[in-house]
């Protein structure tokens, strides 16, 4: 069976998602929240340097889900960029920057890209839904979605599953079900 990969980006905290592709909807594989954290400020570590560290971090966790989990669409929602700081906006560019360099590696694995307001609408049908709203949502659909997640992280795995019901009915998806 085809598997999706649906991601909630971000550069300290990115919620992850595999969904097993299904005739109608998905089965619920795996959900996580990839984080990654500055280091210590230590003489010597720089900020440049850092940032290095974490998008391999990234990069490692995505790469392995990819594969281990045989990944035939990955699904993500990129940030609006309405970042209120400098550090928040480099951040967000940071993780950018990984995903745009795994669809170029992954070159035949579609990747799909969903806005947050695309995965607030899939989710509630409302473009202004709560994060908690869109957490009961992803819940009720998914009963053992926020097992093993800390209630800090759970907006992020809803999130993960709002991009997969955003890409629900995108012709990549059809065509991959047509085969089942």
């Amino acid at each position: 069976m085809p598997n999706l990969l649906a991601v909630d980006i971000g550069f300290a905290k990115m919620g992850c998602c595999v969904l097993c592709i299904r005739e109608r909807g998905y089965d619920l594989v795996y959900s996580r929240v990839c984080r990654t954290a500055p280091s210590k400020k230590v003489l010597g570590i720089r900020s440049a340097n850092d940032n290095v560290r974490r998008s391999q971090e990234i990069t490692r966790y995505v790469t392995n889900l990819i594969d281990e989990h045989q990944i035939s669409v990955v699904a993500l929602e990129l940030p609006s960029m309405g970042a209120k700081s400098a550090k928040a906006m480099r951040a967000m560019g940071l993780a950018c920057g990984v995903i745009a360099a795994l669809d170029v590696v992954y070159s035949k694995i579609p990747f799909l890209y969903v806005t947050p307001s695309d995965v607030k609408v899939a989710l509630s049908g409302n473009k202004t839904a709560s994060k908690e709203e869109l957490q009961v949502i992803a819940g009720g659909m998914y009963p053992k979605l926020f097992n093993g997640v800390t209630k800090t992280d759970k907006e992020h795995v809803a999130d993960a599953i709002g991009v997969s019901q955003s890409v629900l009915e995108d012709p990549v998806l059809q065509v991959l079900r047509s085969t089942l």
